[in-house]
């Protein structure tokens, strides 16, 4: 031990005090703390220029002028499609200012003319039953509210309405289908001028 420092003891003289050895402790605690910091600020540095020394090698020039080869051939593909689309589209307006599309065609076959109107007498039908069991139901309800039954009666009203309607529909869909002869509008022939 050196003897200039007056903390220092001999070892033949008495233990040191509780004091003096916190404080020695307490020293080489900070010359640790000191050491370890360093040596992390050592090790960030060293890990950021190996991190950057990568990134430098994996960007070589080579791989830059691909990549922009590539983007280069994806832009001249894409230019492509988009010109197709604007020409299909251009075909497309065009087609439907001149009514050259027609949605389907028209089929002036009494037999096609008969099974649509088929089709559609059978969903008149059920839509007739359908307001008739709503009627019903509500009637029967109304069996079990007591009370008034005034809005029965404008409830039955309002379903009448719509009921008479579908009736009316599936009468001029059974003429449709038996009519004479049919034009290309669906109407009969007979509403047709005389040449």
């Amino acid at each position: 031990m050196n003897s200039d420092n007056p903390e220092t003891y001999d070892l033949a003289s008495a233990p040191p005090s509780d004091e003096q050895r916190l404080e020695r402790l307490e020293k080489g605690r900070r010359v640790d703390r000191i050491v370890l910091i360093g040596l992390a600020l050592m090790l960030v540095v060293v890990l950021a220029s190996w991190s950057t020394a990568t990134l430098l090698r994996e960007t070589s020039p080579g791989a830059d002028a691909q990549q922009l080869q590539d983007l280069q051939n994806q832009q001249l593909l894409l230019e492509k499609k988009l010109a197709a689309l604007e020409q299909q589209n251009n075909q497309l307006v065009a087609a439907q200012g001149s009514k050259t599309l027609s949605t389907a065609p028209v089929v002036n076959s009494p037999d096609a003319i008969q099974q649509v109107a088929k089709t559609l007498i059978g969903q008149e039908q059920s839509y007739q039953k359908s307001l008739a069991a709503l009627k019903t139901g509500m009637g029967e309800l109304a069996g079990m509210i007591p009370g008034s039954r005034s809005w029965l009666d404008y409830y039955n009203e309002i379903l009448d309405k719509p009921l008479a309607e579908s009736r009316a529909r599936a009468e001029e869909l059974k003429q449709w289908s038996a009519g004479p002869e049919l034009t290309s509008a669906g109407k009969p022939a007979a509403n047709r001028s005389a040449p």
